[in-house]
């Protein structure tokens, strides 16, 4: 739609905005609620209560304001007649999307024959080599980190 720069305010209007949305209106806003109201738009991301922090959608580098300039806009008209089968209005909506396509990236998946650990030698290599990594980890935190002489609580 373009960039209006237009600061809508808290302060609902009918039919057209919302009571949550940021700051005061500036001049800009009001111009945006006369062309909502001229073309039976309303302004809906001023119509949910999001929490505070998650309203604004653009900060002045350097500056502490936060504000919401830009809108989720769109025609007030539902169709009624539509048979859905629901005590709803049918709201419709024309969207174009650019998506990004994302290339699958190849993990390497490493399988571990388990299977052999069924043989009596390599189930002892194994335990073995797992022990001493055990011993490992625990004489280098031990180097690294030093032991503790913590006692044992009373209950």
């Amino acid at each position: 739609m373009g960039d209006w720069n237009a600061v809508v305010g808290k302060e609902k209007v009918n039919n057209v905005t919302g009571a949550f949305g940021l700051e005061r209106r500036n001049e800009r806003g009001e111009r945006l609620l006369e062309f909502c109201a001229k073309h039976n738009s309303i302004i809906t991301n001023s119509c949910f209560d999001p929490h505070q922090r998650r309203r604004y959608t653009w900060k002045m580098p350097g500056d502490i304001n936060k504000y919401q300039i830009d809108y989720i806009y769109h025609e007030r008209r539902s169709y009624p007649g539509a048979d859905i089968d629901s005590d709803h209005n049918l709201v419709m909506m024309k969207c174009e999307l650019k998506l990004k396509i994302i290339t699958d990236k190849k993990k390497e998946i490493v399988q571990w024959k388990i299977k052999n650990l069924r043989d009596g030698k390599i189930s002892k290599k194994y335990n073995e080599c797992t022990m001493n990594l055990k011993d490992k980890i625990k004489l280098s935190a031990t180097k690294t980190l030093g032991n503790s002489n913590n006692t044992a609580r009373k209950e």
